[in-house]
């Protein structure tokens, strides 16, 4: 095969292309990786894009900008407004989704001055990913809300974006054949006004990049397949529901650290009480779980397969033999994460967790000495209302052991967060263990 047919297998390998070069070529479809691998038309494409990243400073993309080109090329050969344009510009003002290369959306922005202004805007707010998430949302929803917990006076600007009516520059991005394209172009740009249509067929070094800090990447002549027409509507959930390029430390690290625990001591509040609501202790070495609350002291001893209660308002101490079915349960509350992390393991987070990282205050002695992290994530409740939920720990930046983590909680008709549960997590060696099971009523 020396070039590909615009409907043929080369178009549909050409978005695999990044995968294939990186890591993640196990993402690659069999069949495309091993077309791929035959193809001399792929070959010499693969040969030119790694050419062109060694020549420039752009690196090749994240699984992540995929999808977002995706979106992009999903709006070819459709007449493109500033209304359709708008929920992409807060994507593009992410750093790490900027967009480099001749899209729907890019062409459209490069034609429109209004819209180009807009992207500058956004990118000057310099607002975190789950902010810019939110702000696609709102202007996908043509609606106004504070969820984002913006200033009055970004609110003010995103509602003046918002309000904006379009500028009447129309464009359409057509793909072109490229065995019948004998200049070389991959692609045409009619624009048109509502009264004065016109066609023009420029260059791919003539189309910049939307206004950024670095310089755009040279042409990497691909195409991509287009989506479903509904990708405007798709383009908030890119951010509020489809984990970003996580930053310094993987949520799966956190969980990692957690499984090489081998004694681990757990403090619990309310979000409205000074005094703990419940402290827990599990020594895995050991095969004992300890459980306090104000008013009774719990400790299962799995080796011994018995549960002891010392409740303070009876002199007696309850002890009874577990059942195996009671053993299993107990013994699975002493694995990790320890009821620590939302789920499970990280293979469990859904399709709508966030994870992105907080920047200690630098006037604090912990700012050097502590990573935080935020996930947030949507859940349906028991009475079908979409709940939202922000998970926040703070790690040591080094073993990734977490010795705080908070839980907020977000009901649909409620603007803001609301604290529910704080757990401080401490480490105990093998001897303090044991001075702790030694406590008097447990001897």
């Amino acid at each position: 095969m020396t070039g590909p047919g615009i409907k043929s297998i080369c178009q549909k390998s050409m978005i695999y292309y990044y995968d294939y070069l990186s890591k993640k070529k196990g993402l690659v479809p069999d069949d495309i990786s091993s077309h791929i691998a035959e193809c001399a038309y792929c070959q010499q494409e693969l040969h030119a894009i790694q050419q062109i990243d060694l020549e420039s400073d752009t690196a090749a993309f994240t699984s992540e900008q995929t999808s977002h080109l995706e979106l992009h090329f999903a709006l070819a050969y459709q007449p493109i407004k500033c209304s359709t344009v708008k929920a992409f510009l807060p994507v593009m003002a992410i750093p790490e989704q900027q967009v480099t290369i001749p899209t729907p959306v890019t062409t459209h922005i490069n034609y429109c001055t209004p819209c180009r202004e807009e992207l500058k805007r956004l990118i000057e707010m310099d607002l975190s990913v789950l902010q810019y998430g939110y702000v696609s949302q709102m202007f996908s929803d043509h609606t106004v809300s504070n969820a984002g917990n913006f200033s009055p006076s970004q609110i003010k600007a995103i509602t003046e974006m918002l309000e904006r009516p379009d500028s009447g520059i129309i464009t359409c991005f057509r793909l072109k054949d490229p065995l019948k394209n004998e200049a070389g172009e991959t692609f045409e740009v009619e624009v048109s006004t509502e009264k004065v249509p016109h066609t023009v067929t420029p260059q791919l070094s003539q189309i910049a990049a939307p206004e950024k800090s670095h310089t755009p990447a040279p042409n990497r002549r691909w195409l991509l397949r287009p989506m479903a027409a509904a990708a405007i509507l798709m383009i908030a959930t890119l951010l509020l529901f489809q984990s970003p390029s996580l930053q310094a430390t993987d949520i799966g690290q956190i969980y990692e650290a957690l499984k090489n625990v081998t004694h681990i001591a757990m403090t619990q509040y309310d979000a409205d009480t000074a005094a703990p609501t419940q402290q827990t202790w599990v020594s895995r070495s050991l095969g004992v779980k300890l459980a306090k609350t104000a008013d009774s002291f719990t400790r299962w001893n799995i080796a011994n397969k018995t549960q002891e209660i010392h409740d303070s308002r009876t002199p007696q101490i309850q002890s009874v033999t577990l059942t195996p079915a009671a053993i299993e349960a107990i013994a699975k509350t002493m694995e990790a994460p320890y009821g620590l992390l939302p789920f499970k393991n990280a293979s469990e987070l859904p399709p709508g967790a966030v994870w992105e990282k907080v920047q200690p205050p630098q006037n604090r002695p912990e700012s050097e000495t502590t990573e935080v992290y935020n996930l947030f994530w949507t859940q349906k409740s028991t009475v079908g209302d979409i709940m939202g939920y922000r998970w926040q720990c703070s790690a040591d930046p080094v073993t990734k052991q977490p010795f705080k983590v908070k839980l907020w909680e977000k009901h649909p008709a409620a603007q803001d967060y609301e604290l529910t549960t704080v757990i401080e997590i401490t480490y105990p060696t093998q001897a303090q263990m044991q001075d702790i099971l030694a406590q008097p009523g447990l001897d």
